[in-house]
């Protein structure tokens, strides 16, 4: 009787990660973020300043307005970073191509 081979256990090669994409802008998703982390220190200072003849509801309106003026700011900012970012970014693979 022939002894049978042991055959190997077939193993997976692990895939090759994907390149990611490089981000080229901050969407609204970044805008929505930043807006919602400053609404409280926002709605807090609107507390602060406020006047005791202003509605109760003032210092909030006054907090999510200037939180979203803030997050703007922000995500203008971000905007500006990335776009140069990208535009070096795509000098130099036309400086490597030409």
């Amino acid at each position: 009787m022939a002894k049978k081979k042991k055959k190997k256990p077939e193993t997976k090669r692990a895939p090759k990660p994907k390149k990611r994409k490089p981000i080229d802008s901050a969407g609204w998703g970044f805008f929505l973020v930043a807006s919602l982390i400053l609404v409280g220190p926002g709605i807090y200072i609107g507390y602060i300043s406020r006047s005791d003849a202003a509605d109760p509801g003032a210092p909030v309106v006054l907090g999510i307005f200037c939180a979203l003026g803030v997050a703007g700011v922000i995500t203008w900012i971000a905007n500006m970073i990335l776009q140069t970012v990208a535009a070096r970014r795509r000098e130099q693979a036309k400086e490597k191509r030409g």
